[in-house]
């Protein structure tokens, strides 16, 4: 499964899931790419899911019918 981090998640955050493919959007040189153009090229890129902690993400964007996952996780912090 292959997983893209959102620019507002920690990059380390990555290491508690070893046994996933998971990638932060900087490494793609997607740190200024909005949500709507961000899940749009994880999905062209074959991404599998998207997590981030923006909880308006919903309110924000058209998601429905989207191939890809988005997590929203809400941290402690």
């Amino acid at each position: 499964m292959r997983i893209l981090l959102d620019n507002c998640i920690d990059q380390r955050f990555a290491a508690l899931f070893p046994a996933f493919d998971i990638v932060h959007a900087r490494a793609f040189g997607w740190a200024a790419v909005k949500n709507g153009e961000l899940i749009a090229q994880a999905e062209s890129a074959g991404f599998d899911a998207l997590i981030t902690v923006d909880k308006n993400l919903r309110y924000q964007q058209n998601i429905a019918g989207r191939k890809i996952a988005i997590i929203v996780i809400k941290p402690k912090s």
